[in-house]
């Protein structure tokens, strides 16, 4: 079942309050512990020597309730919101009870949806009793999966026009109105589909509306939809299953999704079929599909055409690059947004290098005469309606103008032999995964400063969700990436080659795909080998899970 229900924890209770309400919440600590509940609570469990997120975090993982105290002062907590949001992604139940001196009506119109449909209890003599039975219960729990949408551009600007509408669509006003709806975004790559659903995500007022949990798979053009679907049950239940088949993927569907109020995004699906698997289930499941497929996008039950930014739009962008853009320069920003057509992903780029210019003088002007100079140089002029073709000769243009940058500047950074050849290989790695700088050290190999690069790389905004850790390609710098690569297969050899014993990879990424990666590197036989192997079997399992396993042997006959 997708509900969870806990074993026997170290503490019965976990107090989330405001220190404007200390005095009741020791009040009721101690008459908690006079009904044989024992309490955490941070005044009495916290180590000043220890960073306090950490903390809390590991008594969430130790408890059966939170008991969330409310009150004016702890709805406007940041500190609280994070721990009861934190106890749902970790399937502790969480129990609302109201501060003394306030009723619910007093907080209503500052409760999150969801506390409004729990019973939210008091510590009068005619509910205390309630209260007590059932912080004794087990606790049976919905997980609240966390949140997984990418994180928005660093020179995002919201499209009004397309985001609002959506938005409103979205926030069905009344709950017994929220029904399964599927909207779908389509339109070229890099157009900005991708990041407008991550802005509909990362808003307030949708969060408060889906708060069974907001989630997102990436489908991309070869995926594998049971390992996906696998990890939606996951991050909904806690729980591994073992999805082989149509049916298993729709009962798990149905499972996770039966009666909440989720919002569930399907990025990049390329194919009809892939679709329709993941549309089952969920009568009161919402999607949003984002496709550059006209045919997949017709599936749902409403199409929004994601076509370039307007004028307005993209000269916002342009102005992040900026602390204080001064309204002297708004007619030479106008020029340089429409010489790049609108196009966001190549918007975004020229900010970040405008921006780069910028930090090494603090003249606008210059900058902007610069960046200006450049387009105009390398023949970036997407003024008119340009084709397809035309757009993916101007990403690699606009990515020159980036290299030429780093190579102008190249005293701040280690000496590297070619920039250009080094951001090629990136795309050696699997499309729409998170790729560890331990894997990219392993293909470069120890004369790059990998770190350095890639924050390079990340500053002039030509990776996506760079945490310090891993980061992302987008799929049309991906396929330019590609395009540029020699002999591609030689490249994944090599990494393969870097990586070493297959028994003992050296990270998660590699663990995922050293399968898919023997198999471009033309080194089929060699996989079924090793997938008959019984070391390479436990180590494999060992580091990952059975799923993961699977996926080896469905890659074999499929890709080989």
């Amino acid at each position: 079942m997708a509900a969870m229900q806990h074993a026997q924890k170290d503490y019965d209770v976990f107090v989330s309050y405001s220190r404007k309400n200390r005095e009741f919440v020791h009040q009721l600590k101690d008459r908690l512990e006079r009904n044989g509940l024992s309490c955490w609570l941070d005044t009495d469990e916290m180590k000043g020597d220890e960073k306090w997120r950490r903390q809390i975090l590991e008594a969430l993982s130790r408890v059966r309730h939170l008991l969330l105290v409310l009150s004016p002062h702890s709805l406007e907590s940041d500190v609280v919101e994070w721990e009861w949001k934190n106890a749902r992604y970790m399937g502790v139940c969480v129990q609302p009870v109201v501060a003394d001196g306030y009723t619910v009506k007093d907080l209503q119109d500052k409760l999150k949806r969801w506390m409004s449909d729990r019973h939210i209890h008091s510590i009068s003599d005619d509910n205390w009793e309630t209260l007590i039975a059932q912080l004794k219960s087990p606790c049976v729990v919905h997980r609240v999966p966390k949140p997984n949408a990418p994180s928005l551009p660093q020179n995002y600007v919201q499209r009004d026009a397309l985001f609002l509408p959506l938005k409103q669509k979205l926030l069905q006003s009344e709950r017994d109105k929220l029904v399964a709806m599927k909207t779908s975004l389509q339109g070229g790559g890099g157009f900005g589909k991708t990041t407008l659903a991550a802005a509909l995500c990362h808003d307030p007022d949708i969060q408060d509306t889906y708060d069974d949990g907001i989630y997102w798979i990436t489908v991309g053009q070869k995926p594998d939809l049971y390992s996906k679907i696998a990890g939606l049950y996951r991050a909904f239940t806690g729980q591994e299953r073992s999805i082989t088949d149509d049916d298993q993927a729709r009962h798990a569907l149905d499972e996770v999704l039966s009666g909440k109020d989720v919002l569930l995004v399907l990025d990049d699906v390329w194919r009809e079929e892939d679709l329709a698997l993941l549309m089952h289930g969920g009568e009161r499941c919402v999607r949003i599909v984002t496709t550059r497929v006209f045919d997949v996008a017709l599936q749902a039950d409403d199409f929004v055409d994601v076509k370039q930014m307007s004028n307005e739009e993209a000269t916002l962008i342009l102005k992040r690059a900026f602390d204080n853009p001064l309204p002297e320069h708004d007619e030479m920003f106008g020029r340089l947004a429409k010489r790049l057509g609108g196009w966001p992903l190549l918007l975004n780029i020229a900010a970040s290098a405008l921006r780069k210019e910028y930090n090494r003088h603090k003249l606008a002007e210059k900058a902007l005469f610069y960046l200006e100079s450049k387009l105009e140089e390398k023949g970036i002029d997407l003024l008119y309606n340009p084709t397809a073709e035309e757009r993916l000769r101007s990403v690699s243009s606009t990515l020159a103008i980036s290299f030429e940058m780093l190579k102008e500047r190249s005293g701040e950074l280690p000496p590297n032999s070619d920039w250009e050849l080094l951001f090629h290989q990136l795309g050696v790695f699997a499309e729409n995964e998170n790729i560890s700088l331990s894997s990219v050290a392993a293909l470069w190999g120890e004369t790059v400063d990998v770190d350095e690069v890639i924050r390079a790389f990340a500053d002039l905004s030509l990776l996506d969700e760079f945490d310090g850790e891993q980061f992302r390609l987008h799929d049309v710098i991906r396929s330019y990436c590609i395009s540029k690569i020699a002999d591609t297969k030689a490249l994944h050899a090599r990494l393969l080659e870097a990586w070493g014993d297959p028994k003992a990879l050296p990270d998660d990424y590699a663990w995922r795909y050293w399968s898919d990666h023997m198999i471009k590197a033309g080194n089929q036989q060699a996989l079924a080998a090793h997938l008959l192997d019984f070391g390479y079997l436990y180590a494999k399992l060992k580091a990952t899970d059975p799923l993961t396993l699977l996926v080896d042997f469905v890659r074999l006959p499929r890709e080989g």
